[in-house]
């Protein structure tokens, strides 16, 4: 009985984690200013739209760049917001 208590625990402070992520992440990228404070924890993705736009500086290209860019900061944050509660806490 224990058990099933301590799973569904566990399985709301993932979904509370990976739910803030998503969020912390959407409101980044949606601010009509940028707020560099913010935005470090989101370096992965920054990194990641430079090297996909290269020096292809055209509406296009910023496009892509800025969905890959979100896609790896989603990507990165949710696969660590679930696999550090799972290595540490069973």
């Amino acid at each position: 009985m224990e058990g099933n208590r301590g799973r569904r625990v566990k399985n709301r402070v993932v979904l509370g984690v990976t739910a803030l992520v998503v969020i912390w992440t959407v409101v980044v990228h949606a601010q009509s200013h940028w707020n560099p404070t913010f935005a470090y924890p989101l370096f992965i993705g920054i990194a990641f739209h430079s090297f996909v736009v290269g020096d292809h500086h055209t509406l296009s290209w910023d496009k892509i760049g800025f969905a890959a860019e979100l896609a790896v900061n989603l990507a990165t944050y949710i696969g660590l917001s679930i696999a550090i509660p799972v290595r540490f806490f069973g």
